[in-house]
């Protein structure tokens, strides 16, 4: 079987996914300065020196990886949705599996305030102060007021009504 050019060996394959792992702009969207091209190219840059090829190789070799990775995953995550025994569940055996786990929480959602707790603590204060003042509620709307405002709307309409004679 001819090797093909331009192809990495299995260790090489290691060697870059150690790389990218350390240089976590490439990765991790946590990071300050994920978004930040400039500094993703500079990260390529370097893993190209150590390794010894061009960033750009180093790139496409690391989204080919990345793509078999999803790949095993997907296997993996459809077998468990089978409902079979543990003995009948697909396991990777692809030699990259175990050196990129470390993507597996990247999508993590980031530590927040918790508005819930904010908003009880808000809801709190302001029973504390409601108890400490009177409250008196709203007075009923004035049935005599609105019928007044009704009729004083039928008497504009009645006037239109003269004015323009319908």
């Amino acid at each position: 079987m001819a090797v093909k050019e331009g192809a990495t060996s299995d260790d090489e394959s290691l060697l870059l996914i150690e790389e990218y792992r350390t240089r976590e702009v490439l990765w991790n969207p946590q990071n300050e300065n994920f978004y930040k091209q400039n500094l993703k190219k500079d990260a390529w840059d370097e893993i190209g020196n150590v390794l010894k090829i061009t960033a750009e190789k180093c790139n496409n070799k690391m989204t080919s990886l990345l793509s078999s990775y999803r790949r095993e995953k997907g296997k993996e995550k459809i077998s468990k949705g089978t409902r079979k025994g543990t003995s009948d569940t697909y396991t990777s055996r692809w030699f990259a599996y175990n050196a990129l786990k470390f993507l597996d929480d990247r999508n993590t959602p980031r530590k927040r305030k918790n508005t819930e707790s904010i908003q009880r603590s808000v809801s709190k204060n302001n029973a504390t102060e409601a108890t400490q003042h009177e409250f008196t509620p709203p007075a009923p709307p004035n049935e005599h007021g609105l019928q007044e405002a009704k009729r004083s709307r039928k008497e504009e309409n009645n006037v239109l009504t003269d004015v323009v004679g319908y």
